[in-house]
């Protein structure tokens, strides 16, 4: 993990060695101010546990069934992710998911 700090776009040479020294299934995610190197498959499962709570909340204030949904952009950094989903009345409600730290998660294996 590297904290951010005051360097140019926040890209400093501690950052480029960290993404430079990922093995071929790893990533390097930014959440919040962190830099964090893990297991892609953890990663995965962060931002699936974010969108499935985005989705349930979103699909629950919709209160009908869901036809369309969409994702908002995920910004460098983001903690939270934001889903929007249409019903059939052409009603539209959003839910937000946390995104999880993926050093907390568990993947079991195939």
């Amino acid at each position: 993990m590297i904290e951010d700090d005051e360097t140019t776009n926040g890209v400093n040479a501690a950052r480029l060695e960290l993404v430079r020294s990922c093995a071929p299934n790893e990533r390097v995610i930014v959440r919040g101010s962190e830099w964090i190197k893990a297991r892609s498959a953890l990663i995965e499962k962060a931002l699936d546990v974010a969108f499935r709570e985005a989705y349930a909340n979103a699909a629950e204030a919709l209160g009908q069934s869901v036809v369309a949904f969409s994702l908002d952009d995920i910004e460098m950094g983001a903690t939270f992710l934001r889903v929007t989903v249409v019903g059939a009345s052409g009603r539209q409600a959003s839910g937000i998911g946390q995104i999880p730290d993926p050093r907390t998660l568990s993947v079991r294996p195939n």
